[in-house]
């Protein structure tokens, strides 16, 4: 099977399946040398793994939040909605969480199942006002995602 990643494509053997992570940043608008606690590193992450019809989205979204509260205790849920995303529905979900040196961080989660492929991408940033800007940037990411090849 072959597999594309912008510039890059690989044969996968036989047996071997496709969980790639992707990760694209974002530089900071802060210009350098303003005081106060820097800024996170704005990226955005997909992750892909097989799905073989024995869970939802909501059972994605249910254990994605179970691992992270186990790892980050303080971590609070702001809202969750529903969307179509390439015509499949989606769970949108809004964290936020302290971070050491970084004041508080905002991410973005969104679980899809598209075929036989779930998919998880989480858009991360600092909190507050900051992330109101990054939202809109991360939604439009997220909403341009189209599968090219589903089985």
């Amino acid at each position: 099977m072959s597999q594309r990643f912008g510039d890059l494509e690989l044969v996968l053997p036989p047996k071997w399946t496709d969980q790639s992570v992707l990760t694209f940043v974002r530089p900071s608008d802060r210009p350098a040398g303003v005081a106060g606690a820097p800024d996170l590193q704005r990226n955005f992450v997909v992750v892909r793994a097989p799905a073989d019809g024995t869970f939802g989205i909501s059972d994605l979204a249910r254990q994605h939040l179970a691992s992270l509260q186990a790892a980050i205790p303080k971590i609070e849920v702001l809202k969750e909605s529903e969307e179509t995303i390439d015509g499949a529905p989606a769970l949108l979900r809004e964290v936020r969480f302290p971070t050491p040196g970084h004041g508080l961080a905002q991410q973005l989660h969104v679980f899809l199942i598209h075929g036989d492929q779930a998919f998880t991408m989480v858009g991360t940033g600092s909190a507050g006002l900051v992330f109101d800007g990054l939202r809109k940037e991360l939604l439009l990411l997220v909403r341009s995602f189209r599968r090219l090849t589903a089985t």
